[in-house]
């Protein structure tokens, strides 16, 4: 409720005051002032961890990957949230593992090249609970530490960092 109540006087339309110093902005509205530390330095070099080729790519129905996401939530979410993805020839395998049990749920998938990630699978469901049809994931280096980067309708949009995990 304080979070709301917060949000709420923030995005009220009303006069902001701004006052910024050395290393300090402060924003005065309404019944709130907030202040932000400014930190020193150059902005850092992200287009690095963008790829710019792919070694391996699968292309996935969303509607078939979230029902499998939503097969291995159970055990995913007991754990840290790991899925593991893996695809060779013609199917992904995703699935999810305890110290007792493994979730393995195939999925129909066109790919090229083999591969293997395993990523958070909150980020997973909150990227795949917003596409219908095709959806390409490809990976963007040698090894399962490399970024995995999505793509929807022949748009990159989303660069997400693998987990490490053992196989």
């Amino acid at each position: 409720e304080l979070g709301e109540g917060l949000l709420h006087l923030a995005l009220a339309k009303r006069l902001i005051r701004l006052q910024w110093g050395e290393s300090i902005l402060t924003l005065h509205f309404g019944k709130v002032t907030m202040m932000a530390k400014l930190i020193g330095g150059s902005f850092p070099n992200y287009r690095q961890l963008i790829p710019t080729t792919t070694v391996a790519s699968i292309t996935v129905q969303a509607e078939d990957i979230m029902r499998a996401l939503q097969q291995v939530n159970r055990l995913a979410s007991e754990g840290s949230g790991i899925v593991r993805l893996v695809w060779e020839k013609g199917q992904l395998l995703v699935s999810a593992h305890s110290d007792e049990e493994t979730v393995t749920v195939p999925v129909p998938a066109e790919m090229d090249g083999s591969g293997r990630v395993a990523l958070n699978i909150g980020y997973l469901f909150s990227y795949f609970r917003e596409r219908v049809g095709a959806v390409t994931l490809g990976l963007g280096g040698e090894g399962e530490s490399s970024p995995v980067l999505f793509s929807y309708r022949g748009v990159p949009h989303v660069l997400l960092m693998p987990m490490f995990v053992k196989w």
